[in-house]
């Protein structure tokens, strides 16, 4: 999934997606892709083992939770 890069999270501001994707994978461990030169835009893929869907969901509710964390902001930087 494609997602327009967030601006900043708490009082800290990206000048690009790659800052954002860096500052993700520093403090939720989460992994993504920039693309600044489309938009800027962030890729987000999951890939995971679960021998359950319970297990499934567990994970998703534990990236969801990391994610949140962050208090991401879009749209533009102030």
């Amino acid at each position: 999934c494609y997602s327009r890069a967030p601006s900043g999270a708490g009082k800290t501001s990206f000048a690009s997606a790659a800052d954002a994707a860096d500052y993700i994978l520093r403090e939720a461990n989460v992994s993504t892709v920039s693309w600044d030169e489309a938009g800027p835009y962030l890729r987000f893929s999951v890939t995971f083992e679960a021998t359950s869907e319970k297990e499934e969901e567990r994970v998703m509710r534990d990236l969801a939770v990391r994610l949140q964390k962050l208090d991401l902001r879009f749209g533009a930087a102030s």
